[in-house]
């Protein structure tokens, strides 16, 4: 009799063992599939080098996903406020001068953290540390021979650290897979400390950015920019059958358009207008029409960019960074995130998102 209570008790015992070990594995951050590829477009991610990396969230993924399924990811960020936290509010504190003693400690603090969680290796902080040597560099080194030299090795490390080409980072995903439609192809949202740290390092210590031109002002052109992406992205966006007609208010929504206003568009614009469009701009300077030249040299990069997800959306990104461009010449840095921004919303909530699957 005692032996048989004690097997049920050991038995029970282990039942809520393997529970608990269970979920612990569906929640650890570092358990989740650490492709680097933002636009998923088939059963598995592939990763540079032909390392494919697998997880429960990739099952059934050409499957239409229901929106309350992207409720894991509030699961998730309500598990890590350590690395989340920081990052938001820094990229929020960075626009303000004056509290970049303030941003800098949040900064460190949130990094600090996600080396602690492993989601930044050593050799990432390495690269990060790097950036920003070079971005400063940059900043106090604007023309000249040895200028143009640090220039296109800054824009290099940048580039390589926003496409997630080098190493020592394990992003983890903030929401998806998920099909917003059952059209589209599935969406995954990662929070990208590599890519972060671009953005953060130019508005922080890149000199010849320029952030705002007046509040009223920029907040004027940024309007502007959205309405110009809208009329000229969308009709070739509707016309190559990238997107449809499809309003909708997804679940979390909050989630992607705080990571969306202040990780994606705030770091690819610190790149892409912030440093290589106000470089250009000012290299060429004495030529006619500079200004215009650095728009459309900046734009095609900025299209280039997004040739993971194909020839549609490199000429739609390349488009589009043509009314970025001009809320940056006209409002800064700010007036072209929010551009940015305001037409991703829009994409999210009225169009087929990402974009329409193959077939």
């Amino acid at each position: 009799m005692v032996t048989m209570l004690i097997a049920s008790k050991s038995q029970r015992i282990m039942s809520v063992f393997s529970v608990a070990t269970n979920f612990s594995q569906n929640y650890r951050p570092q358990s989740a599939c650490m492709c680097r590829g933002a636009y998923p477009s088939c059963c598995s991610c592939s990763a540079p080098g032909g390392v494919r990396h697998h997880s429960v969230a990739h099952l059934n993924l050409n499957c239409h996903v229901p929106p309350r399924a992207s409720a894991t990811a509030f699961k998730v960020f309500q598990h890590m406020p350590i690395e989340f936290t920081p990052l938001f509010l820094g990229a929020a504190l960075s626009w303000f001068k004056k509290a970049w003693p303030l941003t800098a400690v949040v900064l460190v603090a949130g990094y600090a953290g996600a080396i602690y969680s492993g989601f930044v290796q050593p050799i990432g902080a390495t690269w990060i540390a790097c950036l920003t040597l070079l971005v400063w560099m940059c900043g106090r080194t604007p023309v000249g021979s040895f200028g143009v030299v640090l220039h296109a090795i800054c824009f290099a490390v940048a580039l390589l650290l926003s496409l997630h080409l080098l190493p020592g980072f394990r992003n983890p995903v903030l929401m998806g897979p998920i099909s917003f439609t059952p059209d589209a192809i599935p969406f995954k949202l990662y929070l990208n400390f590599d890519k972060s740290a671009v953005g953060f390092a130019l508005i922080l210590l890149y000199a010849p950015l320029c952030r705002t031109r007046g509040v009223r002002r920029t907040f004027t052109v940024g309007m502007s920019g959205i309405v110009l992406a809208l009329l000229i992205t969308l009709p070739p966006a509707l016309l190559f059958g990238a997107v449809r007609w499809e309003p909708k208010y997804p679940q979390d929504l909050w989630l992607w358009a705080l990571a969306n206003l202040l990780l994606v568009a705030f770091a690819e614009e610190a790149l892409f207008r912030g440093f290589l469009q106000e470089t250009l701009s000012r290299w060429f300077n004495d030529i006619r029409g500079s200004s215009e030249v650095a728009i459309g040299a900046a734009a095609t990069a900025f299209g280039a960019f997004h040739y993971a997800s194909g020839p549609s959306m490199i000429l739609l990104a390349s488009i589009a960074g043509l009314a970025y461009g001009f809320a940056y010449n006209r409002g800064g840095l700010l007036a072209s995130v929010l551009a940015h921004f305001g037409l991703n919303l829009c994409h999210i909530l009225l169009f087929t998102y990402p974009l329409l699957a193959a077939g």
